[in-house]
């Protein structure tokens, strides 16, 4: 115990720049503010992540957040289509021309807007891809959607943070972290893809690899720093 504390105080600022960060997030207050006990788990994951981001740690933190983020969205199906995304799609068959095969003896019609606009596989893909690239929109995260004004797009992170994330991904690819970077981050990803968006607490299992690549981006920083101080 005294060697703990002893170390605590000899490295309190890398102790402390960890929790520092996820407080100073808007996104864990939004998570605690409508779910007590997610915004806990969510927070004590991350700082394990963190401290001890042995693989066994990483993986069963990772597989409670994906379970949580999973029974807390509304999963529609992903041919499902509102009102507004009906009315779209019957515009766009609308807007395609007459396709035919003339034969001389016979004329065959050919309906590419049935094969395209209402063939349920590239529904599908539609979907994911189109959920796939709302996750991957950094602009949710450090600029609460902005210009758009969507309600989901609530504040995540401080702008001020955005370099350091750059940064941050950066240096845990060049340190040869990419493993457990790609898995933080792919996993939860891929879920997204097929759950879709509908989460009041938005794509939560991301956050801790947004704190561990902001956190790796100030490191990277303050040692830069200490060393051109020193030179």
């Amino acid at each position: 115990m005294n060697q703990f504390f002893m170390l605590f105080l000899k490295n309190k600022s890398r102790f402390l720049l960890g929790p520092g960060l996820i407080l100073s997030s808007f996104w864990i207050y939004q998570i605690i503010g409508q779910n007590l006990l997610v915004g806990i788990l969510v927070f004590f994951i991350t700082l394990l992540f963190l401290y001890k981001p042995e693989k066994k740690i990483v993986f069963v933190g990772m597989t409670i957040l994906l379970l949580l983020q999973f029974q807390t969205t509304q999963i529609k199906n992903l041919t499902y289509l509102d009102n507004d995304q009906q009315r779209v799609q019957q515009e766009r068959i609308r807007s395609y021309p007459p396709t035919f095969i003339n034969l001389l003896v016979k004329v065959i019609w050919l309906k590419p807007q049935i094969w395209i606009e209402q063939n349920p596989v590239i529904l599908v893909l539609s979907r994911v891809e189109e959920n796939l690239f709302d996750t991957l929109d950094i602009n949710k995260y450090f600029f609460s959607g902005f210009p758009r004004n969507n309600p989901s797009d609530f504040p995540k992170f401080s702008f001020l943070f955005l370099p350091f994330f750059v940064i941050g991904v950066f240096g845990l690819v060049n340190k040869g972290n990419y493993k457990q970077l790609m898995f933080l981050f792919l996993i939860p990803l891929i879920l997204f893809s097929v759950i879709g968006k509908d989460n009041k607490f938005g794509p939560f299992s991301l956050f801790p690899f947004f704190i561990l690549t902001i956190h790796s981006g100030f490191n990277l920083v303050k040692n830069n720093l200490k060393t051109l101080l020193k030179k």
